[in-house]
């Protein structure tokens, strides 16, 4: 069964022979897996795997090295963080939540301890280190694609 399931991922990864769209791939699988949509992931990935005739395979397994069970919170407290910062110190000011986050708001108060989260600064946050962790990767990828595929 184990054998079977990496040759078809193997088979799944070599489908795309070019190194620059595999780095790409896994550039926007990065980006995915520090999005803030929790939830749609995947949809996003298979979106976007589509609609830019990417490779999903690396799409998806990028998106499991970075968000994964163990990394999982402390990725989305870096976005908060990010969001928190980039509000603060470039627009000057955190955006105001919606009225429906108000009910979690109290919910993560109540249990967590956790008050005035901003859902705002983490879709703001999230979107920002996503692109920024994805376009440092790419020379990188790229190059490591190329000395594996060359």
């Amino acid at each position: 069964m184990l054998e079977k399931t990496k040759e078809i991922l193997t088979r799944l990864l070599l489908a795309e022979r070019a190194p620059t769209r595999l780095a790409v791939a896994f550039c926007v699988g990065t980006f995915v897996a520090f999005s803030p949509f929790i939830g749609l992931h995947t949809l996003l990935m298979i979106i976007i795997a589509w609609f830019c005739h990417l490779n999903f395979a690396m799409i998806y397994l990028a998106s499991h090295i970075f968000n994964n069970p163990i990394t999982t919170i402390p990725l989305y407290w870096a976005d908060y963080r990010v969001g928190i910062w980039f509000c603060d110190h470039i627009l000057g000011y955190i955006p105001t939540n919606p009225v429906w986050m108000e009910w979690i708001n109290t919910q993560l108060s109540y249990y967590t301890g956790l008050s005035g989260m901003s859902l705002w600064a983490f879709i703001i946050g999230g979107n920002l280190l996503g692109a920024a962790v994805s376009v440092m990767l790419y020379p990188l990828i790229r190059w490591m694609f190329n000395r594996l595929m060359g």
